[in-house]
């Protein structure tokens, strides 16, 4: 019996890291890439920086901070300025920028990350994720076409139970949100009652009633 508990502890720790490194914790980046899929991945991990680090997140977003210093008093020219010369203020702006590349890299599983090995900032690593995972426009629009279709064919699986069929739909909205297709409340919930199973019309006629 002590064996099958510890077996049993021990897979739920598992299942713990995993979720861990999924939707991340206090201190630990959450997973940008899972299943191939960045739509989830790319919520978290964007909630997550403007909350943690904010400053990482703008160096994510608009590149990092470019240092320079006056070359010529007399026509004003400037140039990137040596490390070596920065000033504590200055190097703490170029910290930020490595940490934001450091998290983007935290972020991704091994196999992923290799792909992105040489990004030399924070902002081109992540312009280089949406480029391989998100596309162009035209593959964009192709992906909310076949989610809007997906949408459309949602159904009850025999077999399946009531969670996990709600559960399937709650990640296609999920998913159909974070590609900016916009749906009604009224269109989602109509959609989720006549996918139910059968056993649930009289249920299903009930709560579509005027008054209830």
């Amino acid at each position: 019996m002590a064996q099958t508990n510890q077996l049993g502890l021990t897979e739920t720790a598992a299942i713990n890291q995993d979720l861990d490194n999924i939707i991340g914790t206090n201190n630990r980046v959450p997973r940008l890439i899972s299943g191939g899929s960045i739509s989830q991945g790319k919520f978290r991990f964007i909630q997550y920086m403007r909350i943690k680090d904010p400053k990482a997140w703008r160096s994510i977003c608009n590149g990092p901070t470019t240092i320079t210093y006056v070359v010529n008093d007399a026509d004003g020219t400037t140039a990137p300025k040596p490390k070596a010369m920065f000033t504590d203020e200055e190097r703490e702006k170029h910290d930020v920028d490595n940490k934001a590349l450091a998290m983007l890299h935290s972020a991704l599983a091994p196999e992923v990350d290799i792909g992105v090995h040489d990004c030399k900032t924070g902002k081109e690593m992540w312009d280089a994720l949406l480029a391989i995972y998100e596309g162009n426009e035209e593959m964009k629009e192709s992906r909310r076409e076949m989610l809007t279709q997906k949408f459309n064919l949602f159904n009850h699986f025999p077999g399946a139970t009531l969670e996990n069929q709600i559960q399937r739909f709650v990640a296609l909205v999920s998913d159909m949100k974070t590609h900016d297709i916009s749906l009604e409340k009224n269109v989602i919930n109509k959609k989720l009652l006549n996918a139910l199973p059968r056993n649930w019309d009289t249920n299903v006629t009930l709560i579509k009633r005027p008054g209830i």
